[in-house]
């Protein structure tokens, strides 16, 4: 498709004598920004959208994991000059290398955020909570609570003691009620 615009846009009929710019400014618009959707972005696929994986979105994959661009390359199975060329911005990263990407930092618990009005983005996967891990939470910050002082005179820092105490009581309230749930759903 690029090379048919490209095509058009140096047809003499469709450039002025003096620039090989388009005379209506919205296809002059229009062309510029095929150009940039198609100069060096992997593509992604899913079933409900096809998805570009721009540079911006693999560095900030890379840097939410704490990834080097040899880690990636290693858990992608890909070369790491095609990981260089992407991030880089130049030249043309096949769809093969989009999907492997996609899958390493899927598995490494990356979402990707299709692009809206905000723009497309990354971000990490909630860990997924298991029983034992609230129970050790909880454990913690019980201890915690056991070892602080309690209500005392009614001073500033006595009064910042007491609501820290309810903070962490709040706290814990909420994890034993996950911890609930989450036996519940294992039933």
């Amino acid at each position: 498709m690029w090379t048919f615009l490209e095509t058009w846009r140096r047809s003499p009929r469709n450039r002025t004598a003096r620039s090989r710019k388009p005379s209506n400014p919205q296809i002059s618009l229009c062309l510029r920004f095929i150009k940039s959707a198609c100069s060096n972005s992997a593509r992604i696929h899913d079933d409900a959208f096809t998805m570009m994986l721009s540079p911006a979105q693999c560095r900030g994959a890379r840097g939410l994991l704490d990834w080097s661009r040899r880690q990636l390359a290693l858990a992608a199975n890909i070369d790491i000059a095609n990981i260089l060329e992407l991030e880089a911005d130049e030249g043309h990263v096949p769809a093969a290398v989009g999907d492997a990407l996609r899958g390493a930092f899927e598995s490494g618990g990356i979402i990707f955020i299709p692009e809206d009005s905000e723009g497309a983005g990354v971000r990490l996967r909630k860990p997924r909570e298991n029983s034992a891990e609230l129970t050790r939470r909880i454990d913690t910050i019980e201890d915690n609570l056991a070892k602080t002082e309690g209500p005392s005179a009614q001073t500033p820092e006595g009064g910042m003691r007491t609501l820290e105490r309810a903070h962490k009581r709040n706290a814990v309230t909420k994890l034993k009620n996950r911890r609930t749930k989450l036996k519940e759903k294992a039933k």
